[in-house]
């Protein structure tokens, strides 16, 4: 059954829900003006590995990711994989730790960050516990929902710019490449769209929406950067942690049911983040029943839950967050690279290897 419109609007609200965290930042950070440069060499990689991981699927219409990696033998299949889940882990670990922090700054000062990222936790593990399925029915309820009104926010969010930051347009510095915030800020790029590779055996989607909904979702992460650099100035935004955050608590619509935006803002990104961290659960459980088919996927997402929440109480403090960020995004940008060429490549050998049998 064809699941596009489920899935499309998932993948459109997870990647909004990692844009607006430490994205902004990240870039901001990396350089001081024309700070377009970067975001659009980012979309291009994004774009361009998401082609060819999707060329790469399309040689086996019928398989997922684990059965493809399996093609170029076991042992090679089970240290990608594995590599994959560190991966995944990782990427949950900064989600949850990132979301529960400013969650707890803005919403819950008088409640510990530890209660709260157990609760995020927990709801995306319930979700996960059931299929892919239900976490993409959810994301069309979420959408339905809450998207209207995220869309909204962002567009008032420029409702104190001041259009003279916009300049200067061209920079012809790009030391950004060298920088750490910069690599760091490729987080969304291997945290969006990996999970398509695990539903293909099973899940009907259409590859070009995909596409055309990252051409969608493309314009944000010029938003995302734009709107905190437009009403700060570069100077004051390379200051916030959560700068687009920042720029949603100075504006004011006096239609809307909380007194700040940003209440109902970080609302919406608290449940984006669910469904992130859901479909990453999910993956995990999907890699570890190929391996060990009679365990229990209880017990699993019980291991998944005790992991992930013991290595967010690791962190003292923020400085510690942001090495392991750092490393985290490293490692996930070159598990995408990799699993994208490798997935590629298998294709390509694949079908040649049929065409000379014929």
């Amino acid at each position: 059954m064809n699941k596009s419109l489920n899935i499309v609007l998932t993948f459109i609200l997870t990647h909004l829900g990692l844009i607006y965290f430490l994205y902004p930042g990240n870039i901001i950070a990396s350089t001081s003006e024309a700070h377009w440069i970067p975001i659009a060499i980012g979309l291009v990689v994004h774009l361009t590995l998401m082609i060819i991981f999707f060329k790469g699927l399309s040689f086996f219409p019928q398989k997922n990711l684990i059965d493809i990696l399996r093609l170029a033998g076991k042992r090679v299949a089970f240290i990608i994989l594995s590599t994959v889940i560190i991966s995944i882990i990782c990427a949950i670990i900064v989600a949850l730790v990132s979301g529960t922090e400013v969650v707890t700054i803005v919403l819950l000062s008088n409640t510990p960050q530890w209660t709260v990222a157990l609760l995020l936790l927990s709801l995306s593990s319930y979700l996960s516990f059931f299929s892919y399925e239900a976490i993409f029915r959810t994301g069309f309820l979420v959408a339905l929902l809450f998207l209207p009104l995220i869309l909204i926010i962002t567009f008032v969010s420029f409702q104190n710019a001041d259009w003279y930051y916009l300049f200067p347009l061209v920079n012809k510095d790009f030391t950004f490449f060298s920088k750490n915030t910069y690599l760091s800020s490729f987080y969304p790029v291997f945290g969006g769209f990996l999970y398509l590779g695990f539903i293909q055996s099973h899940i009907y989607y259409d590859k070009r929406k995909i596409i055309y909904a990252t051409l969608i979702i493309a314009p944000f992460f010029f938003i995302a950067v734009y709107g905190p650099l437009l009403t700060f100035g570069q100077a004051t935004a390379s200051r916030y942690l959560y700068p687009f955050i920042a720029t949603t608590d100075t504006v004011n619509l006096n239609w809307l049911v909380f007194d700040r935006v940003t209440i109902f803002f970080l609302a919406c990104l608290f449940v984006f983040l669910m469904l992130f961290i859901s479909i990453g659960i999910r993956m995990i459980i999907q890699v570890t029943s190929h391996y060990l088919p009679r365990f229990p996927t209880l017990y699993t997402i019980f291991i998944i839950n005790v992991v992930i929440h013991l290595s967010c109480t690791f962190f003292r403090d923020w400085n510690n967050v942001i090495h392991f960020y750092k490393w985290a995004s490293y490692l996930g940008l070159l598990v995408v690279v990799t699993v994208t060429t490798f997935i590629y490549f298998i294709g390509i050998n694949n079908r040649r290897y049929s065409h000379d049998e014929v």
